[in-house]
């Protein structure tokens, strides 16, 4: 999540928006709190892809949920240490549809050959990032750094990974950069930015920037792959839906929310785990179901919401596609069984977010400032 999210999807806003982050310092543990809402929050897609525990996540599903749900900036979920259990403000889910990923979603690249190894240097030329899986044991043995004086992983000393468990990010490329490999004099290597901070756990890094570099010869031959997803530019939400439950094992909701054949699972990429729902407002981008179906006007929309596992059951207390509010809720869910709730989209209703009114033809008035 901090390599997908905090580095790739900081970096492609700030590339879309023009942001000048390179003020931005570490600091208490922080990014300084003037960057903060251009900065994106690893919590919050942690929290919402970890099974409600701190057992990692898998970069698949954290990519997946960023172009299907979206992410918040820090500002509006900050990262906490203490915590890896709790779901997102009613703020941090209404700012996220603003920074969802393509909808081509996760991507991946070959590059254990030198043609891949040129396929990735031009994705990076492109201005973009990448991020590889690699075995942290070999980077750091708890006590000192394993990495050579200049913080390189070579196939001396990255041997074949024996548990792919640490996500990093490919931020840049340097044809020229020297060292030995092998007993002979070799050039080029990726630099690899690492969450573990400037000099972290007790010093893994040598040189203290933050970054390490791994040959090319190393990234064919150890690593042999990357994966990455795309921006989606200019991003503008077109319709939202919100609801709000309760319930004390939010893994055992299935959520969908529809309108006529159209469907949009909120559970694909979400793992919720045996912990309790979010006491405030969940928003879920919908803007898919505006170009799939010609007039969304006078059709019911629902939530459907399938409660699985153990005995226990839940109440939904609100749905509404933009501030049409259905008059269903409270309802209870049921053990093994779908609930519904459902509303009813007017050609005046207003929009979630500004509060102006949505034209009939279905777009807005007004732009996301």
């Amino acid at each position: 999540c901090w390599a997908v999210g905090y580095y790739m999807k900081t970096f492609q806003e700030a590339k879309e928006h023009n942001w000048n982050l390179s003020g931005a310092v570490w600091d208490g543990g922080y990014p300084s709190v003037e960057y903060q809402d251009r900065i994106v929050s690893p919590d919050f897609i942690y929290h919402l892809v970890n099974n409600g525990i701190d057992g990692g996540s898998w970069p698949y599903d954290a990519i997946s949920l960023i172009c299907s749900i979206g992410a918040s900036s820090w500002e509006k979920m900050p990262y906490n240490p203490s915590d890896h259990t709790s779901w997102p403000s009613e703020e941090a889910w209404r700012e996220a549809p603003l920074y969802r990923g393509n909808n081509s979603g996760y991507e991946w690249m070959w590059v254990a050959t030198n043609e891949g190894l040129v396929d990735l240097k031009n994705w990076i030329a492109s201005d973009n990032l990448a991020a590889i899986t690699v075995d942290a044991t070999k980077i750091y043995n708890g006590l000192w750094s394993l990495l050579t004086s200049k913080d390189m992983l070579t196939l001396d000393n990255y041997s074949p990974p024996i548990n792919l468990n640490h996500e990093v990010t490919i931020v840049g490329y340097d044809d020229n950069f020297e060292y030995t490999e092998q007993g002979q004099t070799r050039y080029g290597a990726f630099k690899i930015a690492n969450s573990w901070g400037i000099g972290g756990f007790m010093g893994w890094e040598n040189v203290p920037d933050g970054c390490f570099w791994i040959s090319y010869e190393a990234m064919k031959q150890r690593v042999g792959w990357c994966e990455f997803y795309r921006d989606r530019i200019g991003y503008e939400p077109e319709l939202v839906a919100s609801f709000r439950i309760s319930h004390s094992k939010r893994g055992e909701c299935d959520i969908t929310v529809g309108v006529g054949s159209q469907t949009k699972s909120f559970n694909e990429y979400v793992r919720g785990g045996d912990q309790p729902f979010c006491s405030n407002d969940i928003f879920l981008d919908i803007t898919e179901f505006k170009y799939a179906i010609p007039n969304l006007y006078g059709q019911q929309f629902f939530l459907e919401v399938y409660d699985g596992g153990s005995s226990t059951i839940g109440t939904i207390s609100k749905f509404a596609v933009e501030n049409a509010e259905s008059a269903n809720p409270p309802i209870s869910t049921m053990n093994g069984d779908s609930v519904y709730a459902y509303a009813v989209l007017s050609p005046l209703e207003t929009n979630w977010r500004t509060g102006k009114q949505v034209n009939s033809d279905n777009d807005f008035i007004d732009s996301r400032v």
